[in-house]
């Protein structure tokens, strides 16, 4: 059976096409990342404003557009534990979280980061990089532990560790369906990322991959995200402006993968992300461990 999410459903139009097998036959599906509407006037200050911005920081733009795929080029998109390079990542953590952590990935700075020797893309992730053009998406949504034990992710260096959050609570699961797969491609650009993340995070929050991916759905419909990379304290002030759920809240940021981080309590609230946040907002008070 087919699933269709209710932030596909409402961000996508159907125009015809003629390309090849690898993509609809006689309808085009484009994904557009959602924007807010506000008058000329404002609009064109405000596009001035963030361009001059752009310009000077150096940022990239990317214009969001997606053909969801009729048919996969990669079947054998099944992950397993043992595949882990690191050690520490292959242990299974079954713990229920203390909070959950949306977590978006600029992708240009991916598939820059990607390319081989001959500056070329690897096959599985020219849907993603070569296909489409995508500016953040959703690398998953993640299980957290405020106070998670570690492990020594490198023998030779005991002071590298690697924090262990809930894992593999289900172990090493089925391959996922295709139309479940396909389904998400726009929003998850990736069968293997799709499928990596249902057993890695989601198989811990949820017990059906069903749920887990319709949530992920229904939190991305949530949000405003910018068409560009930014530095990190920019960006958090453009997703607090255009996003009111997330005012007075404190976002996360992970610099080496170019990721954004959103939290949620288990009953699905933006919360500041707890920890020591990478661009503080002075006047908020770290949400406890007990209330989340």
């Amino acid at each position: 059976m087919t699933l269709t999410y209710g932030f596909l459903k409402a961000c996508v139009t159907d125009t015809p096409t003629t390309q090849g097998t690898d993509k609809p036959a006689q309808h085009e599906t484009q994904y557009h990342a959602p924007t807010k509407l506000r008058t000329k006037e404002i609009v064109g200050v405000r596009f001035s404003i963030f361009a001059i911005s752009l310009f000077l920081s150096g940022a990239a733009a990317a214009q969001q557009s997606c053909v969801a795929p009729t048919s996969l080029s990669d079947t054998a998109y099944d992950v397993k534990p043992e595949n882990e390079k690191d050690a520490c990542l292959r242990k299974q953590v079954k713990k229920a979280p203390d909070f959950n952590m949306l977590v978006f990935s600029w992708s240009p700075g991916f598939c820059k980061s990607q390319k081989g020797a001959n500056n070329k893309i690897p096959e599985h992730l020219k849907f993603q990089c070569e296909e489409n053009k995508f500016g953040w998406v959703v690398h998953g949504l993640w299980a957290e532990l405020i106070n998670p034990e570690t492990c020594v992710s490198d023998p030779v260096r005991p002071d590298k560790t690697t924090p262990l959050h809930p894992r593999y609570c289900g172990g090493d699961m089925p391959q996922l369906p295709e139309t479940l797969v396909r389904a998400n491609m726009c929003m998850m650009p990736g069968s293997s990322l799709i499928q990596g993340e249902w057993e890695k995070h989601g198989a811990c929050i949820f017990k059906e991959p069903d749920a887990y991916f319709a949530k992920i759905n229904e939190l991305r419909a949530q949000l405003i995200l910018p068409e560009s990379n930014m530095p990190q304290s920019q960006l958090f002030a453009w997703m607090r402006e255009h996003n009111p759920i997330l005012k007075g809240i404190s976002l996360d940021y992970n610099p080496k993968g170019n990721e954004l981080h959103v939290c949620y309590s288990t009953a699905w609230k933006p919360i500041d992300c707890p920890g020591k946040p990478t661009a503080p907002v002075p006047s908020l008070k770290k949400v406890p461990g007990a209330n989340i």
